[in-house]
């Protein structure tokens, strides 16, 4: 089942599997890369291209992974994971700010990624939310960063160093 898609710059689409690892469509062919491909275990929950070209996957077992060249025949990967100083290794979504920066939500957190680094910032929500069902992000033009739950929705401004919020019942925006 496919759970997850994405686009890369060569225009190939991705898929993330429920039964783990990626596929690819490239020329009317499909590929797969599981643990074959050196790929983590467990299930893809999300993909996201980053500015730079790098395809991120989440894993609900196995960390976040970072392909350097999507378009690759043999893409090359980095496995991000607790003891890269990641939350947790079970990861639901990915985003990315305006500055690059990757950011990963988990059922402990959401953690900030400097890919030029490698250094991780936690974020630790509300004691209000749900982080267990943490299940979507994104980053909107002006910069903001949300995520969602079934039930709330948290709104990170990346420029502070403030922990996430909830935001308002009402729907409009915090500041």
């Amino acid at each position: 089942m496919i759970i997850a898609f994405c686009e890369d710059r060569k225009g190939d689409v991705w898929m993330g599997l429920f039964a783990g690892g990626l596929a690819r469509y490239r020329a009317g062919r499909f590929t797969t890369f599981g643990p074959e491909a050196g790929l983590p275990v467990g299930t893809t929950h999300d993909l996201h291209l980053d500015q730079a070209g790098r395809l991120w996957v989440t894993t609900d077992q196995a960390g976040l992974v970072r392909i350097d060249d999507p378009a690759a025949d043999h893409p090359r990967h980095k496995v991000y994971t607790t003891a890269d100083g990641l939350s947790s290794n079970g990861v639901r979504c990915v985003t990315e700010d305006a500055q690059g920066r990757i950011y990963v939500a988990s059922s402990h957190a959401i953690d900030r990624l400097d890919p030029a680094t490698g250094q991780i910032k936690h974020y630790h929500l509300t004691e209000e939310l749900d982080v267990s069902e943490l299940a979507a992000a994104f980053c909107d033009r002006q910069g903001a960063l949300w995520f969602g739950t079934p039930k709330h929705l948290t709104r990170l401004l990346p420029e502070s160093n403030r922990s996430a919020q909830p935001a308002p019942a009402s729907g409009s925006a915090q500041t």
